[in-house]
């Protein structure tokens, strides 16, 4: 966690009751779903959840990328206090890179093969700051050493780098022109693990050195817990906790969140040989969402209430929770909900 990092409570994101839908040939995709939040500038926000939740559609949102057949249903996406969810694409491009910028998954897939790295990262400052290719690409090299990369890289082609290497340059590419938001989407996740501790420690040093704010979206908890300030757990395109990275790790309190939790294999848990555990079932096809809480058909301790009507969220111990009986599961350890009810006990 990053503690004492620069920290200041100017809010610079805020997302307010956001829904984004997907028009597909069999039915309408609920993506997100009434998700609120704010992020203050110099803070790490990390969205953890599994796959099909909503957290990357929430980074093209605020990007305002969403693909042809996407588009925002309601809400806002206030960037320093202007909606930006109806911004015309002239007027979305002066912030766009500019503003707020975007790590995106798969480095090998955002680098262009047949265009050399430099000339793509020089192509933002040329279009936005109206510079030559010669002062563009003086910049690049300056930004090349601050990533970890050496100068003469500006004249490779992707195919030329390693992985690591081209994770560097998309950072790069995302940070050249001096950004306030940046979103990084997965950036660790096709790297071995000596890579992406290095990766991870690139972003620490920048976040402090420029005093940046990040959305960080991944599947592992354990790397969120190094660089987040701010944890959000989504499930089936609704946010269903958000607070502090150390209250949530210390004592998470929706049921999914304790299964996250749980699910992560400790010293401590080898050392005292406990169970793992696993959360079973899948989640739901976001076409067809059920009634009620859309985890109730997968949590252990669903009641009547939970398979009708939907939780408002609400704040218990300065967390955001939408569950039924948040209040109830203070201090309640994950395997008290989890290991009994694979166990046949509840």
């Amino acid at each position: 966690m990053l503690e004492g990092d620069y920290v200041a409570q100017e809010v610079i994101l805020e997302v307010k009751n956001l829904n984004v839908r997907y028009k597909t040939l069999k039915g309408n995709v609920r993506a997100v779903n009434d998700v609120s939040f704010k992020l203050n500038r110099g803070e790490v926000l990390g969205l953890a959840g599994e796959s099909g939740c909503g957290k990357t559609t929430l980074g093209l949102t605020i990007m305002n990328i969403l693909p042809s057949n996407g588009w925002v249903e309601g809400g806002e996406v206030l960037f320093k206090g202007r909606n930006i969810v109806n911004l015309s694409e002239d007027e979305m491009r002066k912030i766009r890179w500019k503003e707020i910028s975007m790590v995106f998954q798969g480095a090998m897939n955002a680098l262009n093969p047949v265009i050399k790295v430099g000339d793509q990262v020089a192509e933002a400052l040329m279009l936005h700051e109206n510079m030559s290719k010669e002062e563009a690409l003086e910049v690049v090299r300056d930004i090349f050493i601050q990533v970890g990369l050496e100068t003469g890289r500006v004249n490779a082609y992707p195919h030329q780098l390693s992985g690591g290497m081209k994770q560097r340059v998309v950072i790069a590419m995302a940070l050249v022109l001096r950004p306030s938001l940046v979103i990084a989407d997965e950036p660790t996740t096709a790297l071995d693990v000596t890579i992406q501790a290095q990766i991870l420690d690139l972003l620490r040093k920048l976040q402090k050195r420029f005093g940046l704010s990040y959305i960080y979206i991944t599947h592992d908890l354990a790397v969120l817990a190094e660089i987040a300030n701010k944890v959000a757990i989504m499930y089936a395109g609704y946010m269903v906790e958000f607070g502090d990275v150390v209250s949530i790790y210390k004592d998470p309190i929706h049921p999914y969140t304790k299964g996250l939790i749980g699910s992560i294999p400790s010293i401590s848990q080898i050392r005292k040989r406990k169970r793992l555990f696993s959360i079973p079932g899948a989640p739901p096809d976001l076409r067809a969402l059920p009634p009620g809480c859309p985890f109730a058909p997968r949590c252990p301790l669903a009641k009547d209430i939970c398979r009708k009507e939907l939780p408002e969220p609400c704040t218990v111990n300065h967390r955001v929770v939408r569950c039924h009986f948040a209040e109830d599961l203070v201090g309640v350890p994950p395997e008290d909900v989890w290991l009994k009810i694979m166990e046949g006990v509840a």
